[in-house]
């Protein structure tokens, strides 16, 4: 199975995903989720879980390609466990797999 990398995780997940909460300029490897109100907190995660299961696959078998996708198990109190987004990068990095099942798409928060 190919996993994702932090700066693969960072670049294509977590920093569009904080996009979609907030116009974010630089690094934001140090921001913390202090401000993040109940609705950032859905809108983020709900855009982790997304850009997660729509990054392509990476595999040599093109067979597996379009049908694995990269999934991770989120919940509402996740942003608890990550003081900054660095360690939600890293969390992610560490706990995301991939699987062949593509009814696992949908988004549950």
């Amino acid at each position: 199975m190919a996993y994702l990398t932090a700066d693969q995780i960072k670049d294509n997940i977590v920093i569009p995903s904080l996009r979609k909460v907030a116009d974010f300029s630089g690094d934001p490897s140090a921001f913390n989720f202090q401000s993040f109100q109940p609705f950032h907190k859905k809108v983020f995660l709900s855009a982790l879980k997304t850009y997660l299961n729509e990054h392509p696959y990476i595999t040599d078998d093109p067979g597996q390609a379009n049908s694995w996708f990269y999934d991770v198990v989120l919940n509402d109190n996740s942003l608890g466990n990550w003081n900054t987004v660095q360690d939600c990068i890293n969390w992610l990095a560490d706990n995301h797999g991939a699987s062949p099942t593509p009814t696992r798409r949908k988004v549950h928060l």
